[in-house]
């Protein structure tokens, strides 16, 4: 059991998931709430209480997950990665866990996620040497923060740098027309005036 399956808001909170954009909906956020609330969660507690997790406090559930991560901790080491110094099936397991509770928001509270911070640090490594690796510099397009929600529709094409420039040039003779025709109008106007 973890700690997103408790409470669905911490959950929507802490991974910043956009309801309207996950089920495709155009309902309301509360109403969509609602209804991942008393459906989704609830299965999946049902689901928890069948496992055996329905006796334990969400304390005890948590001093589990602190043991468990204890003991990796402990198997990891001083180790660039759990079996020397290539990555391996398990790197990839526990990255994934560790994603899990260490991207999610610092606004939300989440212990195991805290405990892993202080407690951890060799995991927190082995997570950004993973994050690393098989993602570099698009890591934001992995997770979405820079992902194209809709890459069938054409995106214009951004202007190039001469069509600025030819752009700049003729604002330029532009203005130098206008101040030409001001300087004409005003001697005009004073003509006038001393012809008069």
């Amino acid at each position: 059991m973890q700690w997103f399956n408790r409470d669905m808001n911490d959950t929507i909170k802490g991974f910043q998931i956009n309801l309207q954009q996950m089920t495709g909906s155009k309902l309301p956020n509360g109403l969509l709430n609602f209804m991942m609330k008393h459906t989704y969660f609830r299965k999946n507690m049902k689901r928890l209480k069948a496992a055996g997790f329905a006796c334990y406090t969400n304390d005890e559930v948590d001093e589990m997950g602190k043991a468990d991560l204890k003991v990796l901790s402990e198997l990891l080491g001083e180790k660039e990665f759990f079996f020397g110094d290539e990555p391996r099936s398990l790197d990839l397991k526990a990255f994934v866990w560790l994603a899990m509770m260490l991207n999610v928001d610092d606004s939300v509270k989440c212990p195991l996620r805290d405990f892993i911070k202080e407690e951890c640090p060799n995991l927190v490594g082995v997570y950004t040497r993973m994050k690393d690796r098989a993602w570099g510099d698009h890591w934001e397009e992995a997770t979405g923060e820079k992902l194209d929600m809709n890459p069938h529709i054409p995106k214009p094409e951004p202007p190039k740098e001469e069509e600025k420039k030819e752009d700049e040039k003729e604002k330029d003779e532009e203005k130098k027309e206008e101040e030409a025709k001001e300087n004409k109008d005003e001697e005009k106007e004073k003509d006038n005036k001393e012809d008069k």
